[in-house]
């Protein structure tokens, strides 16, 4: 996070050597990479991870972005189903979000608002408590759209669904709710 990417390298590199079945130093290894806008070296550092533990979620997430920076759909589609079909239901609900993510990353804006309006759907039959961030960027979409009135009504979802479930965070999503408020 202060930006020395050598020294990160070189401190996940020793982890890795320490511990060279661990997915998750692979995972992150990969993220550092990603963040420094190493692609092809993050892929392969996710697909080392993913080949110790397939369903870790965190790399198939990772992976399932970086072809889609890649703008290479049809994986990082292929990706993101792996964590809808995951045994776990939270992981099955953040797997709805990125599959909108497809679609905004290709503006395709009224596609992504029914992804997203149907994962809440599949959240709510599932009892998943995945539904605050998909209501966030149903907002965010709307304010895209110039639609202010339902972007504040989605905002106000999200804090309400957030708040439920994490009471004692009072800090998260105020700067954009203001902000949207302002507007």
């Amino acid at each position: 996070k202060i930006g020395d990417f050598e020294r990160s390298i070189w401190a996940i590199n020793k982890y890795i050597s320490i511990a060279p079945d661990e997915a998750n130093a692979y995972d992150t290894r990969g993220t550092l990479y990603a963040r420094n806008g190493k692609i092809d070296l993050a892929i392969e550092s996710y697909k080392k991870a993913l080949k110790i533990k397939p369903d870790f979620w965190w790399s198939l997430s990772g992976f399932g972005n970086m072809y889609l920076f890649k703008r290479e759909y049809v994986k990082a589609e292929s990706c993101y189903q792996k964590l809808c079909s995951s045994t776990d239901k939270g992981t099955r609900s953040e797997g709805r979000i990125y599959l909108a993510y497809i679609l905004l990353y290709q503006g395709k804006l009224d596609d992504a608002l029914q992804v997203l309006d149907d994962g809440i759907g599949a959240d709510r039959m599932e009892q998943a408590e995945g539904n605050a961030y998909k209501h966030y960027l149903k907002a965010r979409i709307y304010e895209e759209k110039k639609n202010l009135d339902l972007a504040l009504k989605e905002f106000e979802k999200c804090l309400e669904i957030y708040r439920r479930i994490y009471p004692d965070d009072k800090v998260a999503y105020r700067a954009s709710y203001a902000r949207l408020l302002a507007e």
